[in-house]
């Protein structure tokens, strides 16, 4: 464990949550939590930007569920809502794409 600002988070996160501190602030200045509970809520976060970055969307709207909780808890959230809009228009498109595709094979 390492400290980021003032939260402690695991030494493989650190260097996500230092990238999104530098180009969004400090985006948990505001949070209500303290302690071992921010600190989950921010790592919960860099593991759903990280999959962002790694277009690993199979279980991107399970995802979605961290990010609500740390917006309810005042943890700054607004710069990976788009991002999050972006997969799930992409996951859309991919859903239907396949179910074209499996029409087509059955029907067609």
């Amino acid at each position: 464990m390492v400290y980021v600002k003032t939260c402690k988070v695991n030494r493989d996160i650190a260097p996500t949550l230092i990238d999104i501190m530098r180009k969004h602030g400090d985006i948990a200045a505001a949070c209500v939590l303290t302690s071992d509970l921010k600190s989950s809520i921010l790592e919960s976060v860099c593991k759903v930007f990280r999959r962002i970055q790694t277009d690993d969307i199979v279980e991107m709207l399970e995802e979605e569920k961290p990010v609500s909780d740390a917006k309810r808890l005042n943890i700054d959230v607004s710069w990976l809502e788009p991002l999050l809009e972006v997969v799930r228009k992409r996951k859309e498109a991919n859903k239907r794409f396949v179910f074209g595709n499996e029409s087509r094979r059955h029907y067609g």
